[in-house]
């Protein structure tokens, strides 16, 4: 299952970004999925489990079956934005 780190996420507008653990193309995360997940909301630096999908656009893969790596400490460096 990939993995890698919240980069951005905006619940007011819905989605945010994830960038893959060892590189590439970060990866669309949409609420629908976010809240199907239970997870809540996302914070920028959570490590983050998730499956690949492709979008129905073609631009691009979008996160799906999130769930959280590890219990994330706030630091001080998670961030929430909207």
């Amino acid at each position: 299952m990939p993995h890698g780190v919240v980069k951005f996420y905006n619940c007011d507008q819905g989605f945010g970004f994830i960038t893959p653990f060892g590189g590439g193309r970060d990866v669309l995360v949409q609420a629908p999925e976010v809240k199907r997940s239970g997870i809540g909301d996302l914070l920028v630096g959570q490590r983050i489990q998730y499956e690949v999908a492709d979008r129905e656009t073609g631009h691009g893969d979008e996160a799906v079956e999130l769930s959280l790596m590890a219990a994330n400490e706030d630091d001080g460096r998670l961030k929430r934005f909207g």
